[in-house]
């Protein structure tokens, strides 16, 4: 019986295995003996590109303020 569960831990646990999980996660799939259709295919290209891209800058992010920086620098205030 297939255990979806420990598929799972070890693409958590195995840098190698979670990179081509990554990278190509049905054909990781079809090596461990699971056969998903087209559309969920797709679902779950979707769902990797949206999980590893990067986020956009958010105002008040990390991203885009200057350490230490207040509301009156980020907004050019006196």
């Amino acid at each position: 019986m297939l255990d979806i569960g420990a598929l799972q831990n070890r693409i958590n646990d195995d840098p190698d295995l979670r990179a081509r999980f990554i990278a190509d996660p049905v054909k990781v799939l079809a090596a461990e003996g699971i056969t998903i259709s087209p559309a969920m295919q797709a679902s779950l290209m979707r769902l990797i590109k949206a999980q590893t891209s990067s986020p956009p800058d958010v105002l008040g992010s990390s991203t885009t303020d200057k350490p230490g920086a207040s509301n009156r620098d980020r907004f050019g205030l006196p």
